[in-house]
């Protein structure tokens, strides 16, 4: 993992777990090491901002379907998957709010669209 320099890097390691994880592969270790290291790493840039925020917002959701939560009623079932559901909602506007901010003022990322 010491490969992993940034947190963008981080990030695009995690969405190829992710694409594993989707064929059947266990990836949950190697995710759990993506995920220490990323948080040894300096959060420098948008980019690294808005991976931190991708990374949050799957791990939210992955939790909230955990927690018996139901896409169709998010805010019903436990009170935690309410919790959860607020809070992958909340980084979802905070993405958007960044993304229009960038281009608005045009700044450029290197980043993949989601």
């Amino acid at each position: 993992m010491n490969q992993i320099q940034s947190i963008s890097d981080a990030a695009l390691y995690i969405q190829a777990l992710r694409k594993r994880r989707d064929e059947g592969h266990d990836v949950l270790a190697d995710a759990d090491a993506v995920l220490i290291r990323m948080n040894e790493l300096p959060c420098e840039t948008v980019e690294d901002a808005l991976a931190l925020l991708d990374v949050a917002q799957h791990i939210s959701a992955n939790a909230f379907i955990e927690a018996g939560g139901d896409i169709e009623d998010p805010h019903g079932g436990s009170a935690r998957a309410s919790e959860l559901a607020l809070i992958v909602m909340n980084i979802g506007r905070a993405m958007e709010t960044i993304n229009t901010t960038m281009v608005a003022h045009s700044i450029k990322t290197d980043r993949p669209a989601n």
